[in-house]
């Protein structure tokens, strides 16, 4: 019942193609934009009379398709003689090869990526602690409320992907299509690079590279594949740049709602939204308010008004949860990660430490290198813990997961495009350098505010989806022979296979068993020093861990720490066996959680055992009514304080290095 969505989707796309105003690729952008608003809105609706169910959220989805049916019949009127005129077929007739050489790479990028998101359940360590969690608890609690947690992220995070999710999780029964949230999202932000390329006067082989770019770029393709919601916030944020210069030019109706339901839902998404969009708002629009005559600033300034109220509307729901409970809208006020100072040392030293981390290349020995000097250079600066995540040190290290993996060539390309801008000539130049101006301060100001973190790379994914439509605009400027455009696209797509096929948790490849010629190499094993220079390259086809293809679903949950994998089976299977309704959850803010819901079976539906959070140290805990009443059983993931309550009260029934089973 989940293609439900896929429907609605469908029928979204057809009305606004069926516009004689909209292009293709504007539809299919329009249509992305509502399906996720009405996701919020029902999500915060059904909450109100606890009916996040199965049947409450299949006849919300019902009732949506059945009137955009009756939309698209209406519109549908009079406009057969437009789709029979062969569009996308007329366009692909007048493609290049080199042309259709870059879409058949983009295409076969997104065949293996939705493999892979298919096999693939979500695996990455937020998804344990807080993506899929706080899904399961707003399934078990038929609602997304607040509710007592150890892990104050299942709360106060911002969680429109979560809502998508959750909806799919539901009408699917099963986490089967979690991924597909990102994975739709890497399908239209490459067709939105694309669309933003052509509005600044792109060629059509210039609009294909600017997809190209983001189609190749490695933390995009590891991200499209897993639950983090990186993705999905460059994506809202990209389409806000766009519709933020369409409202601009022509104050229609129809780009302001885009422009505010686009800001809206990336600040439901992720909270680096604020920075990215807050500074595309600032620049581009500050700008054309001061720019144009007394008469349409006064326009303009009602219209970003409008914009504005749109969001704080789509927001207004968590923002009112926060507020209520942490008395802040975006978190819990005291899990800082932004920087306790702001200074030139602060930024120069961010800015260094996270431009460097794209810098990693797979030699171990290269990469030490670089680390070094950096250190060296910064000195104290490098770990000033008023800059710096805690408990974390700056080290570049060649990583093939959607945390920490670098984007080495289009980091350069980058770069080296913002650099050559002001040299070329091209008129009008305003717009353009704006839209360069908005992306560059947007690196700043990222740097100056957020404390330098390990997986900082992901976090800056959306810088690079804003850049994609310059590099496009460079390709058209810098002409070059087709042998050296077809090195680039050769050199680009050949560094982005690895990320295909080797994510650490989700890899493709080695698909062949243990045992195959191709698993045992004796010309590295007999040369363990040459072994341990280029680890980084060839640990994944020699390791012990298998294909997506290969490996069983319950297991690959665990592929980020497998050593949990038999300790979390050994406690669920007493656990299964247990005939009681409540049980208690005594975990950290940063321990794995939803893997006990999936081993329970618990994590797409309702039913016994009903999981709580028990001995909350966080101001959630007065959402427990109960909470003087705890369980007879309790799954802990803590190192039992024998001053604590729960140590008192309670002993062990089954104990493993990382989770226990306790009885009272």
């Amino acid at each position: 019942m989940a293609s439900i969505i896929l429907v609605v989707f469908l029928l979204l796309f057809m009305i606004q193609f069926l516009s004689t105003s909209q292009n293709l690729r504007e539809s299919v952008i329009k249509a992305y934009l509502l399906i996720f608003g009405f996701t919020a809105i029902l999500s915060e609706v059904l909450s109100l009379a606890d009916l996040i169910t199965r049947q409450g959220v299949l006849v919300a989805w019902l009732f949506l398709a059945g009137l955009t049916l009756i939309w698209m019949i209406f519109k549908f009127k009079g406009k057969r003689k437009r789709m029979q005129q062969g569009v996308v077929l007329d366009w692909v007739r007048q493609l290049s090869w080199i042309e259709s050489l870059i879409i058949l790479s983009i295409i076969f990028i997104l065949i293996l990526t939705l493999i892979i998101s298919l096999k693939a359940p979500p695996n990455n360590y937020d998804s344990m602690t807080y993506h899929m969690a706080r899904v399961a608890h707003w399934i078990q609690n038929k609602s997304i409320k607040f509710y007592p947690t150890s892990i104050p992220r299942q709360n106060y995070s911002m969680p429109l992907a979560e809502y998508m999710i959750l909806h799919l999780q539901l009408l699917g029964q099963s986490d089967q299509f979690a991924n597909l949230v990102q994975w739709s999202g890497f399908v239209i932000v490459i067709l939105t690079a694309s669309e933003v390329a052509k509005q600044i006067n792109v060629s059509r082989s210039g609009q294909l590279i600017a997809a190209f770019f983001t189609a190749t770029l490695p933390m995009a393709i590891l991200q499209s594949t897993s639950t983090q919601n990186d993705l999905t916030t460059g994506l809202f944020c990209l389409i806000f740049a766009y519709y933020l210069f369409k409202t601009i030019n022509s104050l229609k109706w129809s780009d302001i709602f885009y422009a505010g339901l686009s800001l809206g839902l990336a600040l439901l998404t992720k909270g680096t939204a604020y920075i990215y969009c807050g500074v595309i708002g600032l620049v581009i629009g500050g700008y054309s308010i001061f720019k144009k005559n007394p008469a349409i600033r006064l326009k303009l300034i009602r219209v970003f008004g409008l914009i504005i109220i749109c969001t704080l509307i789509l927001n207004s729901g968590i923002y009112y949860r926060n507020i209520d409970l942490y008395s802040h809208p975006l978190s819990t006020a005291t899990e800082r990660i932004t920087n306790d100072k702001l200074s030139i040392k602060v930024l120069y030293a961010n800015l260094v430490r996270n431009g460097t981390m794209q810098l990693a290349v797979p030699f171990p020995k290269v990469n030490q290198i670089f680390t070094s000097r950096v250190i060296t250079h910064l000195g104290d600066s490098a770990s000033n813990p008023d800059s710096t995540f805690p408990w974390t040190r700056f080290k570049i290290q060649y990583l093939i997961n959607d945390d920490e993996a670098g984007n080495l060539l289009h980091f350069i390309l980058i770069l080296i495009v913002i650099l050559l801008l002001p040299w070329i000539k091209t008129a009008p130049k305003e717009p353009l350098y704006l839209y360069a101006g908005a992306v560059t301060i947007s690196a700043v100001m990222f740097s100056l505010l957020f404390k330098w973190q390990p997986w900082g790379n992901r976090l800056q994914l959306p810088l690079f989806f804003l850049g994609s439509p310059l590099v496009g605009y460079m390709k058209d400027r810098i002409k070059g022979s087709y042998f050296l455009i077809l090195l680039g696209i050769f050199s680009f797509f050949c560094y982005s296979v690895p990320y295909v096929m080797l994510n650490s948790t989700r890899p493709l490849v080695p698909i062949f068993k243990k045992e195959s010629h191709f698993r045992i190499n004796k010309f590295f094993s007999n040369r363990p020093h040459l072994y341990d220079e280029y680890a980084e390259i060839i640990a994944p086809f020699y390791n012990n861990r298998s294909s997506v293809l290969r490996t069983d679903r319950q297991m690959m949950y665990f592929s980020s720490n497998m050593s949990f994998y038999e300790d979390y089976q050994k406690v669920m299977n007493v656990v299964n066996d247990l005939e009681v309704e409540v049980i208690g959850l005594y975990l950290d803010s940063n321990h794995w959680e939803y893997p006990i819901w999936v081993l329970a079976n618990r994590n797409a539906s309702v039913g016994a055992p009903h999981f709580k959070h028990v001995a909350v140290e966080d101001i959630s805990a007065r959402l427990d009514p109960d909470i003087e009443n705890l369980p007879e059983y309790i799954i802990s993931t803590r190192l039992l304080n024998t001053e604590s309550t729960i140590s008192k009260e309670y002993k062990i029934v089954i104990d493993t290095p990382s989770i226990t089973l306790l009885v009272r």
